[in-house]
């Protein structure tokens, strides 16, 4: 029963585009893009793409891509043009009557990305420096007038951990070991620091799910390295075969990016506050029997 709430939740939100294509096409053509990417991915896992002029297609009608993003035909149009002008999607006339065909790669959308990645963050650290002050003042006016939503903060040098699960009785600290810039000090955590974390890891995610082989395994590591780091008893933690399989499984979902996000950040909240055990493997609790009513949704 929980899954199919995942489900419908799942059908009534946003979709997960790229943060650097909404910021250098606008957000319609990248949910456009969004859209597409996915369908193209879901035809190809069913070999039923077309060849036409010997790339592969796939078949979407404007009133499809209207159902998927809620945008008229017009401003569909309009963006199918804009995308197909950046070189991320090309299209296929079959007549009268007949819906186009598309073709895109997703090595060609992975290079545009990451072309403009900063100068997207560049962009983004100048909006969220404008933001942080009232943010900042705002988070320090909660502390100072409530203690109800007050946590435990966790000292991350009192929990070394040991084969990736948390210990209380050793200090295994290398002092070669990089610093840790993700910790959370639990009792700043807030619904800001929620979105604001989701959105960095659904970054990660939607990289690593258009990496090509040669950078599938860098993606898949600097995932690692975040979700270590964003944990304070995960500190020290090394990775294991096992780990970094259960991320490589994650890339293969059919669920968005985001919303593998918005669950391993409410499973690492958890594990802050000791309500889950600390282990890595926790952060993934409840993913995949979601994605597997996902897909038997699909299927049917």
């Amino acid at each position: 029963m929980k899954g199919n709430e995942e489900i419908n939740k799942l059908e009534h939100e946003f979709l997960a585009s790229s943060k650097v294509v909404r910021y250098k096409l606008g957000h319609k053509a990248a949910d456009i893009l969004c859209v597409l990417r996915y369908k193209f991915e879901y035809w190809k896992s069913e070999g039923k793409l077309v060849v036409k002029n010997g790339v592969p297609c796939f078949f979407i009608s404007y009133s499809d891509i209207r159902e998927e993003t809620t945008f008229g035909e017009s401003i569909i149009y309009k963006n199918i043009a804009i995308l197909k002008k950046a070189g991320l999607i090309k299209t296929f006339r079959q007549g009268l009557g007949k819906p186009n065909l598309y073709n895109l790669d997703v090595g060609v959308i992975k290079k545009y990305i990451t072309k403009y990645s900063k100068e997207y963050d560049g962009w983004r650290k100048m909006i969220r420096a404008e933001s942080n002050k009232t943010t900042v003042n705002s988070m320090s006016s909660q502390k100072s007038t409530s203690t109800n939503h007050k946590l435990k903060v966790l000292d991350s040098s009192e929990n070394e951990a040991t084969n990736n699960k948390s210990t209380n009785n050793r200090n295994t600290k290398n002092k070669n070991e990089n610093k840790n810039t993700n910790h959370i000090n639990v009792a700043e955590y807030s619904e800001y620091s929620d979105c604001y974390y989701s959105i960095e890891l659904e970054e990660l995610l939607f990289a690593g799910m258009i990496s090509d082989e040669d950078e599938l395994e860098k993606s898949v590591e600097s995932i690692y390295y975040y979700l270590r780091d964003f944990v304070p008893q995960f500190s020290g933690f090394k990775p294991s075969n096992k780990d970094l399989s259960l991320i490589y499984e994650l890339l293969d979902f059919k669920m968005y990016p985001y919303r593998i996000a918005e669950k391993i950040i409410s499973n690492a909240k958890r594990i802050m506050v000791d309500k889950m055990q600390s282990r890595f493997g926790n952060l993934f609790v409840g993913l995949t029997e979601i994605n597997k009513e996902i897909e038997e949704k699909y299927h049917s």
